[in-house]
């Protein structure tokens, strides 16, 4: 089995899903104004899209495959209903 395989074995659930969003969008805000000041401090602006390219490189890893912490809860589907068929006279 290839890491390929755990890691898009099944979709993340519901609870993954939400945990995935924070993972995107807690720490972008914050690596773009820290980018932002390191590129007036240095005045390069080289360094501003490094950290936060750097930091989005990141959170895509954390957060875009499925990984098994993301699929922690999984869904409980519901079962098959037999229709009964009925003649109608």
């Amino acid at each position: 089995m290839s890491v390929l395989d755990i890691i898009n074995d099944t979709p993340a659930d519901f609870h993954g899903q939400v945990l995935a969003e924070k993972i995107i969008k807690l720490p972008l805000p914050p690596a773009a104004v820290v980018g932002a000041l390191v590129g007036l401090y240095t005045g390069k602006i080289e360094y501003t899209a490094a950290i936060f390219g750097i930091t989005f490189i990141l959170v895509l890893i954390a957060a875009v495959p499925s990984w098994p912490y993301l699929r922690s809860h999984p869904l409980k589907w519901a079962t098959k209903v037999e229709k009964k068929e009925t003649k109608d006279e």
